[in-house]
């Protein structure tokens, strides 16, 4: 926000008076998706902020997707080995500003 005010005529003076950055939300889409074992998908995060809050998400699967293999990558892609032991993974997508504020999707390993 901007405010400018003025000492006397003559003179003006502008002053920024920053918001306080804040993460409002953290949607990852798709929410769900089913795909084979040996295959990946591609996940997004959309990241509401305000006060120019950073948008950058960090991207995981559960603890026994990760032991069965399954990665995600920084970009939020996706890779099921072929031999995956686990017939769902909950991928999570966690605000770099804000942890309290993260998403989740539901991978369905057919």
């Amino acid at each position: 926000m901007w405010k400018t005010f003025s000492v006397s005529p003559f003179a003006n003076a502008a002053v920024f008076v920053p918001a306080t950055p804040t993460i409002t939300s953290v949607e990852v889409t798709p929410a769900t998706v089913t795909i084979s074992a040996g295959g990946s998908a591609n996940f997004t995060a959309t990241v509401v902020a305000s006060g120019f809050a950073p948008k950058d998400v960090t991207w995981s699967v559960d603890a026994t997707a990760a032991a069965a293999g399954v990665k995600i990558n920084g970009s939020g892609f996706l890779t099921v080995p072929a031999d995956a032991s686990v017939e769902s993974v909950t991928v999570t997508a966690t605000s770099v500003y804000d942890s309290t504020k993260t998403d989740t999707a539901t991978v369905t390993i057919a």
